[in-house]
């Protein structure tokens, strides 16, 4: 059963500022200032859910229903030193979105699990199958809170904003929806999805 994402503390700020949108879409009044801060929230989800990476850190909750399917130790997953009991095997839950800079905690049927019990690797929580030893539908649920962080070096980082102040100029600039057909100066940019493709990620 796939993981139910929800955010959980909003980011305290934007990659892009205020100001920043505003001379790249050449705004030089401040009567729309509140309405250009609401897009460049709407443009960073946008660049976020495309590239499956958080922009700025925030904290997210994944919640299950019930564990997905046990997975045997490996000599490659013994080598890779997880530091804690598989004798049972484990489980493996992919986050979204990433990079997953710490798990805050995992919940279990209303009981919080000790951290020696699981461990982040990757973008991924693996839980020893000491805890998740069923895959029987859970009254409670599974619910892990966690913590991102910013995404990619300051290249990546760099061309995230520039996407986003794109978006933002589009927004301004196109109050309602647009259409494909005879509206070809309305489309949503095409440098914006050129800039994120090397970058997009589809989240499993």
């Amino acid at each position: 059963m796939a993981p139910r994402f929800a955010l959980s503390s909003a980011p305290a700020s934007e990659p892009v500022t205020l100001a920043e949108a505003k001379a790249h879409a050449r705004i030089e009044h401040s009567a729309e200032d509140a309405q250009i801060s609401a897009w460049i929230t709407v443009a960073r989800v946008i660049v976020e859910k495309a590239t499956n990476r958080a922009l700025v850190a925030q904290t997210w909750t994944a919640t299950l229903d019930r564990w997905p399917p046990a997975q045997a130790l490996t000599e490659t997953h013994e080598a890779a030193d997880i530091g804690w009991p598989f004798t049972s095997g484990f489980r493996r839950i992919a986050l979204y979105p990433v990079p997953v800079a710490s798990i805050s905690s995992l919940v279990v049927d209303g009981v919080t699990i000790e951290a020696a019990n699981y461990a982040l690797r990757g973008g991924e929580i693996w839980i020893s199958g000491e805890v998740a030893d069923s895959i029987a539908a859970l009254g409670g649920g599974i619910v892990i809170t966690y913590s991102v962080s910013s995404a990619g070096d300051a290249a990546a980082l760099a061309t995230f904003k520039q996407a986003i102040m794109m978006l933002v100029a589009h927004f301004y600039e196109n109050r309602e929806a647009v259409a494909a057909i005879g509206v070809y100066q309305a489309i949503m940019p095409v440098g914006v999805d050129a800039l994120l493709m090397p970058y997009r990620r589809h989240f499993v």
